[in-house]
């Protein structure tokens, strides 16, 4: 059969549409493939911690209310409590939104209360300063809402003299608030405090200095909280502290803490005093009153016993060698009663007393470099626990020291040139007293001139059921000595 042109052409039209509709269907499902999975996937952190939930506040595209546009001066002389919380009013009555200070000191006499969902205090940066004239008072208090953030501000105490107080922050969050952000904040002589059971919340990218009380302080129940990469210097008490209260009912839980810098703490740099899932990651603590890490069940705040601590690749230099004493002056402190703690590859040097001290019974140590602190590197006064991998270099006295520890493992550790102090009969290694531990394949060396260590090993008293095994010395004046009673 014989087709003309005009034939011809009609079922290429239609061949062409064809084509048309199917490709669009192929472009449709593709899309909805990647685009399903590239969805994102809460992170998961090592060693199980639970995942930093990122919180869903996203008020970018909100109404940008300026406070200036409420009656508020930032001329550092006006009052402007009232204006400011108008402007914050007015956000939340809309249904959230951005509520701006443009650079300026902004006198307030109370607290600036955020209690409407996805509202935002926005500044220009830390020009835009938010200064409180009464203490003790707070200066901002987001309270029972959700989707709230605090960013780019400065709070700060106006008056001189000041004394520490529960109330003294610069920002509180508490009464069950959710998914709040705390970002790029200078808190001058202001710190930050969530309490109240408090469901996820980042704490990032701020500078707290000089403050009264806690720099950053988790407690009353308060989970899921993210405290990364902030700056805390000279802070009046511990510098981040994560604290549960039985008077509270409530273990604060999932804190992850990653990440800071912390100097010249006027009390100890990071404590967990009863909590819950708590991670104490890559921070750099530099300079305290008192230990630079601490683990503990405080009886005389009658707090729960902590669980489940993760210490891992911090960095602590001059534990308690900075202001007047204040406690035990060690680079890490687990007390007894803590339960579940690893110390996983940290530095910890030049302590004023201990590098590290361990009296929960479980314990993981491994694989630190624990040197040049003024006592022992490490003393352990708990049972079960392992020891793996450190090395204990130029500490003051002993590199190991333990008395009193059942069912110890000690092994693949390297201890040398201990007692820089130069004192008498000062050993690399000492266990006493330990029944049913086992020493293996650990390495302890003296190569100084003249030689400063007495014992390689020095074993002694009862230690039943012992197994020592395939340790090597080098250099030590005495070499080992097992005078124990098995």
């Amino acid at each position: 059969m014989v087709m003309d042109k005009a034939t011809l052409k009609k079922p290429k039209r239609a061949l062409s549409v064809g084509y048309l509709f199917l490709s669009l269907l192929l472009i449709t499902a593709a899309i909805t493939y990647w685009g399903a999975s590239l969805s994102p996937v809460a992170p998961r952190l090592e060693g199980g911690s639970a995942p930093a939930l990122k919180p869903t506040v996203d008020t970018r595209k909100g109404k940008k209310i300026n406070v200036r546009d409420f009656g508020a001066k930032g001329d550092g002389r006006t009052n402007d409590l009232r204006a400011i919380q108008a402007a914050v009013n007015k956000a939340g009555s809309a249904g959230g939104g951005i509520v701006y200070f443009p650079k300026g000191i902004y006198l307030v006499d109370g607290s600036i209360v955020v209690n409407k969902n996805k509202v935002e205090l926005e500044g220009a940066g830390w020009e835009s300063e938010i200064r409180i004239t009464q203490h003790p008072e707070r200066v901002i208090v987001i309270e029972g809402s959700s989707n709230n953030a605090v960013r780019n501000l400065q709070v700060s105490l106006g008056v001189p003299g000041g004394t520490r107080n529960d109330h003294d922050e610069g920002i509180y969050v508490t009464s069950k608030a959710s998914n709040f952000i705390i970002e790029n904040v200078l808190g001058n002589k202001k710190g930050i405090m969530v309490r109240g059971q408090v469901n996820k919340g980042i704490i990032r990218n701020n500078t707290i200095r000089n403050s009264l009380a806690d720099g950053i302080h988790i407690t009353g129940g308060s989970s899921n909280i993210s405290i990364e990469n902030n700056d805390l210097i000279e802070t009046g008490d511990d510098s981040i502290a994560v604290v549960s209260y039985r008077s509270q009912q409530a273990l604060s839980s999932n804190i992850t803490i990653k990440g800071n810098r912390i100097q010249r703490s006027y009390s100890r740099g990071i404590a967990h005093v009863g909590g819950k899932n708590v991670l104490i990651s890559n921070n750099r603590i530099e300079g305290t009153s008192s230990s630079g890490i601490l683990v503990v069940e405080d009886h005389n705040y009658d707090t729960y016993a902590p669980e489940d601590t993760q210490i891992e690749g911090n960095t602590v230099l001059q534990a308690g060698g900075f202001a007047v004493k204040r406690g035990n002056q060690f680079g890490i402190e687990i007390t007894s009663g803590a339960s579940s703690v690893t110390i996983v590859n940290n530095t910890i040097s030049e302590s004023v007393s201990r590098g590290m001290s361990v009296s929960a019974a479980g314990t993981l140590i491994k694989d630190n470099l624990i040197s040049r602190n003024r006592d022992s590197g490490l003393q352990v006064d708990g049972s079960d626990c392992t020891i793996t991998g450190n090395r204990f270099e130029n500490n003051g006295t002993f590199g190991f020291f333990s008395a009193n520890s059942d069912r110890l493992t000690i092994s693949g550790n390297k201890m040398s040139n201990n007692n820089e102090s130069n004192g008498m009969n000062i050993d690399n290694f000492v266990l006493k007293d330990s029944r049913n531990s086992t020493v293996t394949d650990n390495e302890s060396l003296e190569t100084r001139e003249p030689m400063q260590v007495a014992h390689s090993y020095y074993l002694i008293g009862s230690c039943s059921d012992l197994v020592f095994e395939r340790n090597e010395t080098s250099g030590t004046l005495l070499g080992s000595e097992l005078s124990c009673i098995r």
